[in-house]
């Protein structure tokens, strides 16, 4: 299997459209209730935990992936995939490390499954919409990653042990 090392545009443009959003927002969040300024600190919080999974993916996951598929294709020594095969593998460690998405429970809970008030304004309202949209999004970009990034990785850790075998 073939692995591109480029994190998905599409989900990278929806973060940033969100993020862009909130940032709009800040000033009539911030007049609403403290329930609503709590929810903007953890969203913050939760796009730091994002940015630092992102960074995780593009500086080992890839680069990882880049290795396996240079040794399979004959660009890498044996001695090289072995060390590479025998280290700890970024791509077993992110399937034991789930996503915290506790941020949409509290975003649930703040804004009453993002239902706005019916005194609620524009911007209230845009914003409730955006973060409902943000969470299906995310919930997808981690089943696809779940299933089609981290599973080629594994197949290509897979096939890297099995061309390390038939080498020897």
């Amino acid at each position: 299997p073939t692995l591109v090392a480029v994190p998905s545009e599409q989900s990278t443009k929806e973060q940033g459209h969100v993020l862009r959003h909130i940032r709009r927002n800040r000033y009539a969040v911030g007049k609403h209730v403290n329930q609503e300024r709590l929810l903007l600190d953890a969203f913050e919080a939760f796009r730091a935990d994002i940015s630092d999974h992102i960074l995780q993916e593009q500086d080992s996951l890839y680069p990882y992936a880049e290795k396996l598929h240079a040794f399979i294709s004959g660009d890498l020594s044996a001695e090289e995939a072995a060390a590479l095969l025998n280290s700890p593998s970024p791509c077993r460690h992110a399937l034991r490390c789930d996503e915290d998405l506790s941020f949409f429970d509290k975003a649930r809970y703040f804004t009453n499954h993002y239902t706005p008030a019916q005194s609620s304004g524009i911007m209230q309202r845009s914003l409730y919409r955006e973060l409902a949209q943000f969470e299906r999004d995310l919930l997808r970009h981690e089943a696809v990653e779940f299933e089609v990034l981290l599973g080629k990785v594994v197949q290509l850790e897979d096939l890297a042990w099995q061309e390390l075998r038939n080498r020897h």
